[in-house]
Formats: structure tokens, sequence, C-alpha cells
């Protein structure tokens, strides 16, 4: 993951109409959010089931806050818990347990998804 991936036309259309929504949605859902949110677009992995035996998909960050984050991928994820590799600096990663709580198609094939962290994983996942 220390490679940055180019963004794909599809990828992008999605990071665009998310960011747009959110700019316009951000003043009524920070009053009932917990945690500032920070806008971050990056390559993460994530492991649907949080199953460490799985094969993690490639998905994009939207935002971040320490209770969760946004990101956008390219399958539906059902409402369940899920594994997420955060590449912090190129070189550390830390892999966190998740519910994912949301996961809505916002473009053709490009899944919008908010998950919520619950712990951090073992590092030996």
């Amino acid at each position: 993951m220390a490679a940055q991936l180019p963004v794909r036309r599809e990828i992008q259309r999605a990071l665009d109409i998310l960011d747009d929504h959110g700019r316009r949605t951000e003043q009524l859902y920070d009053r009932r959010r917990e945690h500032r949110r920070s806008p971050v677009n990056k390559p993460i992995l994530v492991i649907p089931g949080g199953q460490q035996d799985r094969t993690p998909i490639e998905a994009w960050t939207c935002d971040v806050s320490r209770s969760g984050l946004s990101f956008i991928c390219e399958m539906p994820l059902p409402l369940a818990n899920i594994l997420v590799c955060l590449d912090l600096d190129g070189e550390s990663r830390i892999w966190m347990h998740a519910s994912v709580k949301h996961c809505k198609e916002v473009v053709d094939g490009i899944y919008a998804c908010g998950c919520q962290f619950q712990m951090r994983a073992n590092s030996s996942v």
C-alpha cells in the first residue's frame, strides 16, 4: 500500500460527488457527531466479514475521525464487521476492527460506506 495507486475516473467521480454532498450537509451532521471528521483521500484495505483469512479489497477513504471513517469501494458491503488497514505514513499500518453502518451505491459500481471503529486489531493481522 505504500505506492499511491492512480485514481480511476469512476472513483474520482464518486469522491467528487461525496465531497460536494459533504459540504452541503456538513453543518447538519456535525452537530450530531461525537468526533470531528477530517477529509482524507488515501487507499486503504478492507477485509469484509472481519476475518483475517479473507482477501482484502482496495478502497479509498473520504474522511476519518477518531471514531470511524467513510470510504468508497467497488462492491457493496453488508452492515457487518470488517477489518480496515490504515496506512499512516507509507510505512506504518494499523488494523482496526470496525462495523459498517451504511453502504450505498453512488455511481455505477462504486459504493460509499461508513464504519465505526470498534477496537485495534492484533498487530499480526
